[in-house]
């Protein structure tokens, strides 16, 4: 499932027109664990930083479904996911990050 974590998506441009290319990040399925959290923080953050993506797509479960709904939790998951474009952004305001909730998120957290 990490594998599919983070997925680079990259638009095909149209023949001889290679300005037109978009390229865009979709994430989502982690951190479950520890070890999915040092991931993120320490191999994916980075990679995130050194492009240049216009956005970013949480598709959630940032959390495992045995995990708890805390206040604290949902915070830290908030700064954590803005904080992935914030990190590689080169301007004074950091492209934005949509998310959206997933069965982690809507079924567990009421």
């Amino acid at each position: 499932m990490l594998g599919l974590a983070a997925l680079l998506c990259l638009a095909a441009p149209a023949p001889g027109n290679a300005q037109n290319e978009q390229r865009f990040l979709f994430i989502g399925d982690l951190p479950y664990s520890d070890e999915q959290n040092d991931r993120l923080n320490d191999i994916i953050a980075p990679a995130i930083s050194k492009g240049e993506y216009p956005f970013l797509v949480h598709y959630g479960d940032f959390k495992g479904s045995g995990n708890s709904c805390s206040e604290a939790l949902i915070r830290s998951a908030h700064k954590q996911i803005t904080g992935l474009m914030a990190s590689g952004s080169q301007t004074t305001s950091s492209p934005p990050v949509f998310y959206t909730p997933e069965d982690n998120e809507w079924t567990d957290c009421d």
